[in-house]
């Protein structure tokens, strides 16, 4: 079964000089066929902070908000969402080619905090042109949302391959 899907994501953080805090400010557009939605555009921030860090492991903590807005939904009007955000992220460098990166993310409503998403990511970066720094990304990522079955989480997971080109 193809599904056309297309997830633009972005991310800058600006660290506090020499503290372990740091404040992020994201964003996100996506089109997903085999959602109710046409496309959903997100933006975040708020404040992370260093759990560990040295050369080797980077432990992270944050929170912050998040607002979303859905278009292509079948209602008369959709305002924007904003949710609280949660996350943990862990990143250990393996070897000096060999990185793995998880992080896991708890997003409820404001209004309602039984209703929840939680979006996990779990990747294998490689390390190959350290010059040009050229990576070659591999993972799998998961977003599970409250009203879906639990069964689910294994069929919403996706597999991902990137080449990414950092500069």
């Amino acid at each position: 079964n193809i599904t056309n899907r297309v997830l633009l994501d972005g991310m800058h953080e600006w660290s506090f000089n020499s503290t372990r805090w740091s404040h992020y400010l994201g964003g996100k557009v996506e089109y997903d066929q085999a959602k109710e939605f046409d496309g959903r555009f997100e933006t975040n921030t708020g404040f992370a902070f260093s759990v560990l860090k040295n050369r080797s492991s980077h432990v992270k903590l944050k929170a912050g908000t998040t607002v979303s807005r859905e278009i292509g939904i079948d209602q008369e009007e959709v305002d924007l969402s904003p949710d609280c955000l949660y996350g943990v992220s862990v990143n250990q460098q393996v070897t000096t080619a060999h990185k793995i990166l998880t992080s896991v993310d708890y997003i409820p409503q404001w209004s309602d905090f039984r209703q929840y998403e939680v979006q996990a990511q779990a990747n294998w970066q490689i390390f190959l042109d350290e010059d040009r720094d050229l990576r070659l990304k591999v993972g799998a990522q998961n977003r599970y949302e409250s009203s879906m079955p639990i069964e689910s989480i294994v069929e919403g997971t996706d597999y991902t391959t990137s080449l990414m080109w950092v500069y």
